[in-house]
């Protein structure tokens, strides 16, 4: 990449680039954090919501680890500099992404090739492939001695410092806590929605909660599906209950008026609670 960015064509087509996949990958991110704050409006698909997850883990995965790298390999550079969208994009990837990945050492990984994510194995295999590039005993006849020991040892260097500190295994994925949430997202909307007799709404979220299942694998510890399950139908139930004592109390102090307000709201239930 370093040497495809003397080229002010090849310049101006990667930055076109960076700001094709920073729209897509802003946009990805914007949606599916909107679709996990859980609307009105929604269907209540959570196995559409799992794969939504699923994609933008996999998108974003690839474009943290390339994009990054591409990052620092060009902020190495002295032909070139690293554009806005470039800039844009480091910026989600840290926010969004950066579990998995050693982004602070990212200058390292660029030394090598390799990406944020390789593991101690593909360091190993990057150092080689670099090593042949710019090992003394293969260069001495086009480069100067000393260059060509300070480019090896340079290399060198950045394998035994990232062998000497491994990144640490994690089971953090992107946008667990938002997923996480999301038992306590649908406790207080059914509050809501009940509270404001949107019973239609709160019949569909009954009918999808066995779907919710779906989610319990893409984070650790694994969501609770079933608590949160029964959590809503026993607030749905205590909604009903507290109606029905209302309305034995209010006929017995003749409240007339609050009476017939229970009643209606208890028929309206009853046509979506059957």
């Amino acid at each position: 990449l370093p040497s495809l960015m003397k080229s002010e064509h090849v310049r101006k087509h990667f930055s076109l680039v960076n700001q094709l996949v920073f729209e897509k990958f802003d946009q990805l991110i914007k949606d599916l954090k909107k679709r996990l704050e859980i609307n009105p409006n929604d269907s209540f698909d959570f196995l559409d919501m799992k794969s939504r997850v699923e994609y933008v883990r996999s998108f974003g995965s690839f474009v943290a680890d390339r994009f990054t790298l591409f990052y620092a390999e060009i902020d190495r550079c002295e032909h070139a500099h690293v554009d806005d969208w470039l800039k844009r994009m480091w910026k989600l990837c840290f926010q969004h992404f950066q579990a998995g990945r050693d982004l602070q050492r990212i200058k390292l990984y660029a030394i090598l090739g390799v990406v944020p994510s390789s593991t101690s194995r593909e360091i190993k295999r990057g150092f080689r492939e670099k090593a042949k590039s710019c090992h003394p005993d293969k260069l001495k006849s086009k480069h100067r001695k000393g260059d060509i020991s300070a480019m090896f040892r340079v290399v060198k260097e950045a394998e035994e410092e990232l062998l000497a500190y491994p990144m640490k295994p994690t089971e953090i994925q992107p946008f667990d806590d938002l997923l996480r949430n999301i038992p306590s997202i649908l406790r207080t909307k059914v509050r809501e929605f009940l509270t404001e007799q949107r019973y239609d709404i709160v019949e569909r979220l009954l009918f999808a909660l066995p779907g919710l299942s779906n989610l319990n694998r893409l984070v650790t510890p694994n969501l609770n599906s079933q608590l949160c399950h029964k959590e809503i139908v026993d607030l749905t139930r205590s909604h009903v209950q507290k109606t029905r004592i209302n309305v034995d109390s209010n006929w017995a102090e003749r409240r007339y008026k609050e009476l017939n307000e229970n009643i209606n709201d208890l028929k309206m239930m009853e046509n979506y609670f059957k």
